[in-house]
C-alpha cells in the first residue's frame, strides 16, 4: 500500500500536466489585429492630414511674410528714385497708323541684361524679364574726404554724397535643373551707380575718382529738345560688360511664373501696366507705373507668391481652385525725387 505522501505528490503532478497551456489560440489573435486595425487606421490617417495640413499652412504662411519682405525692400528703394519707365519706354511702342510704322518710344530692355550683356548674366532673355526699372539717387556714406582725411581710417571725418544709380528688378523663371532654386520663378535685382568724384585740389580743372563707375553705367542726358520721357528713353549703355549674374542677387524665390492673366481694370487710366507683352509673361511680379508725360513719379507694385511649389515638384501652375497657395501682396510708392527738364 502505498504511503499517504507519495499518493497525494502523485495525483499533485498528474492533474499538473493534464492542464493546458497558457496563452491565445490564433482566432483570437486574428480578432484582436482586426480590431486594432479598425481603430488605428483611422486614426493614423487623421494624424497625416494634420500633418499635411500644417504643412500647407506653414507653406503659405511663409511665402506669405516672404513676398511682404520684398514688397517692403521694393518699397523702399522706390521711394528713392526720380524717374520710373513705364511700359512704352520699356518695351518700345510704335505708331502703326504710318507706313511704315513710326517708333515713337526705343527698347530700352535692348540696353539692359540680359539682351544687352555678353554672357545674359546666366539668363536667357525670355527668361530674365525686367519690370520696374527706374533711376534714383544713391546715397554713399562717409566717402567724401573732409580737411584731408583719410576716409578709410576716420570715417567719422568724411561726408556722405549722392550718386545717380539705374536699379532693374527681374522676374526670373524657375529651372528644374538647378537645385539652388525653386521650380517657381524668383524676383532678382540689378544696379549700376556713377562714379564717386571730387575736385582735385592741385588741378581744378580735374577731379579725383574715390570710386570709379559701375562696368556699362552711362549717364543720361536731359539735354536737346522733347520731353522729359523722350530724354530718358534716349538712354544707352555705356562701354564695358555689365557685371550681373541673376543667381547672385535674388530678392525673394517661390514666386509664381504661371502666364495668369491680369485684369485690364488693374491699373488707372493714367498708368501703364508692366510688362504688358502678351499672355507667354509670368505675372508673378508686375506693376502699374504712372505715364511721366502726366507729371508723376509713383508705382503700385504687385506679387504673388506660390507656396504650392515649397511642398511638391511638379503641378505647380496657378488654377482657381488653387488660389489659396498663391498669396497675392501689393505696395504703392510715391518716389520723393523727381526730374524735370524745366
Amino acid at each position: 500500500m502505498p504511503h499517504p505522501i507519495q499518493f497525494l505528490l502523485k495525483n499533485k503532478f498528474k492533474r499538473a500536466s493534464q492542464q493546458k497551456p497558457g496563452g491565445f489560440t490564433l482566432i483570437e489573435v486574428l480578432v484582436a489585429i482586426i480590431i486594432a486595425s479598425l481603430v488605428i487606421t483611422p486614426l493614423l490617417g487623421f494624424m497625416i492630414s494634420i500633418l499635411r495640413t500644417d504643412r500647407q499652412e506653414q507653406a503659405k504662411a511663409t511665402t506669405e511674410q516672404e513676398i511682404q519682405s520684398a514688397l517692403n525692400y521694393i518699397a523702399e528703394d522706390l521711394q528713392q528714385s526720380v524717374y520710373i519707365y513705364d511700359n512704352d519706354s520699356l518695351y518700345g511702342e510704335t505708331d502703326d497708323s504710318t507706313n511704315p510704322p513710326t517708333v515713337l518710344y526705343n527698347k530700352i530692355v535692348d540696353q539692359l541684361p540680359p539682351e544687352a550683356s555678353n554672357d545674359g548674366g546666366g539668363c536667357a532673355a525670355n527668361e530674365c524679364i525686367p519690370v520696374l526699372v527706374f533711376w534714383k539717387r544713391d546715397l554713399r556714406k562717409d566717402i567724401l574726404p573732409i580737411g584731408g582725411a583719410d576716409c578709410g581710417t576716420n570715417p567719422e571725418d568724411c561726408d556722405d554724397t549722392f550718386v545717380y544709380s539705374l536699379v532693374a528688378y527681374y522676374i526670373v523663371k524657375g529651372d528644374s535643373s538647378n537645385p539652388t532654386w525653386s521650380n517657381a520663378a524668383r524676383i532678382a535685382r540689378f544696379e549700376i551707380s556713377n562714379a564717386v568724384e571730387i575736385p582735385n585740389p592741385s588741378a581744378p580743372t580735374t577731379t579725383l575718382t574715390l570710386k570709379d563707375k559701375d562696368p556699362g553705367f552711362a549717364m543720361f542726358d536731359l539735354g536737346g529738345d522733347g520731353t522729359l520721357k523722350q530724354k530718358m528713353n534716349k538712354w544707352e549703355k555705356g562701354s564695358g560688360n555689365y557685371n550681373v549674374n541673376f543667381g547672385n542677387k535674388v530678392l525673394v524665390d517661390y514666386v509664381d511664373q504661371s502666364p495668369k492673366s491680369i485684369p485690364s481694370t488693374a491699373c488707372d487710366a493714367d498708368e501703364q501696366l508692366v510688362p504688358n507683352q502678351g499672355a507667354n509673361i509670368p505675372t508673378g511680379l508686375y506693376a502699374c507705373v504712372t505715364n511721366p508725360a502726366e507729371g508723376k513719379n509713383s508705382a503700385r507694385v504687385y506679387i504673388r507668391g506660390n507656396a504650392l511649389a515649397r511642398i511638391q515638384n511638379s503641378n505647380i501652375e496657378y488654377s482657381a481652385s488653387k488660389d489659396t497657395y498663391f498669396p497675392t501682396a501689393s505696395v504703392e510708392v510715391e518716389a520723393r525725387g523727381f526730374l524735370s527738364t524745366k
